[in-house]
């Protein structure tokens, strides 16, 4: 029977491996990563493998079996982040990088042609057909622009297309900044709110458009399965901001008005100031790749306090709302 423990977090080894339990290890390492164990063992037979190892023995090794079997089910995303973010901590401070770094190149042979990421898994751009994704995005530009929103290419999609002229091949979703207008927080969210209600009205989107639930952002998802972010963006006393990177350290006239650029070989609105805009959101080596670069999100969220508090008060009564009846008829004909 399927051990119903569930780990969030490593578990405590307070034995080590036996001889027995390693070649158990090494039987279903064999099993993951060949074509019968790819495609034909489903979970709860690779789980209950797993599970014959005793509790005691239990620590990082097991641990990385657990996100393998996951992964290859492409299930619990969050969780496999989590435990890999754990397992690496371990593994470096046991010296074993080296080791680390080989166990994520099994989990990707596991998860390909998809990438494991904190909202799923998904097709990364370098598996994708960049030139349909490109004309959707372009195509979502042009909405905006019908509906009288100024936008630009930003974050991620910004320092691909600037820096390689391209989407960043790791990357899975695009990212658009969107101008709304208002005085304070709450004509601000109100605002992006609705935005998101005028997107969905339009008719032509794949999917309703989403407001997200951790980040203040209007969610939109392509045909093409690619998700793009629209980030809100706004100027008070000439100064920009734009969650979660820009908090008034940029003015006016480094974003406006906008100039172009081009991502495979199609011209995008950008910021004026596009390399300024990079520098302050990935930091001044944002012209070389690095795969170690963490973005500050407990800084920008202090900083965005206020607005991302009416932001989840305005969604908490959204969602009441579209509950009844009668609100949600009465907002679909406003």
């Amino acid at each position: 029977m399927t051990n119903p423990f569930r780990p969030r977090g490593i578990p405590k080894q307070t034995k080590p491996l036996s001889a027995q339990s390693w070649e158990q290890l090494r039987a279903l390492d064999r099993l993951l990563l060949s074509e019968v164990g790819r495609d034909g063992t489903d979970y709860t037979s690779l789980r209950a493998m797993l599970d014959t190892i005793p509790r005691a023995e239990r620590g990082v090794d097991w641990s990385e079996r657990i996100v393998k079997i996951y992964c290859k089910h492409r299930i619990k995303a969050q969780r496999c982040v989590t435990l890999n973010k754990k397992i690496r901590t371990i593994r470096e401070a046991e010296g074993k990088a080296a080791e680390f770094r080989c166990f994520l190149d099994e989990l990707s042979g596991l998860t390909a042609p998809y990438v494991l990421t904190l909202h799923g898994y998904n097709l990364p751009f370098r598996n994708r057909d960049i030139k349909e994704v490109t004309a959707e995005l372009h195509g979502i530009m042009g909405l905006l622009d019908g509906l009288g929103v100024q936008s630009f290419i930003n974050s991620g999609t910004l320092l691909g297309a600037v820096r390689d002229g391209t989407f960043l091949g790791h990357d899975d979703d695009a990212d658009l900044a969107v101008l709304i207008e208002g005085t304070n927080n709450e004509e601000l969210v109100n605002a992006l709110f609705d935005l998101g209600h005028r997107l969905n009205r339009a008719g032509v989107l794949q999917e309703p458009a989403a407001f997200s639930k951790g980040s203040p952002l209007i969610k939109i998802k392509l045909k093409t399965g690619v998700v793009v972010d629209l980030f809100p963006m706004w100027v008070r006393d000439g100064r920009v901001f734009i969650w979660p990177h820009t908090y008034g350290e940029l003015h006016h006239d480094d974003v406006f008005p906008l100039g172009v650029q081009k991502l495979n070989n199609v011209a995008f609105a950008a910021p004026q100031d596009a390399q300024k805009m990079l520098a302050l959101n990935y930091g001044e080596g944002w012209r070389s790749p690095d795969a170690h670069f963490q973005f500050p999100w407990n800084e920008a969220k202090r900083k965005f306090a206020d607005f991302i508090g009416c932001y989840k008060r305005k969604r908490f009564w959204e969602q009441v709302f579209s509950a009844v009846p009668f609100f949600s008829e009465f907002r679909s004909r406003s």
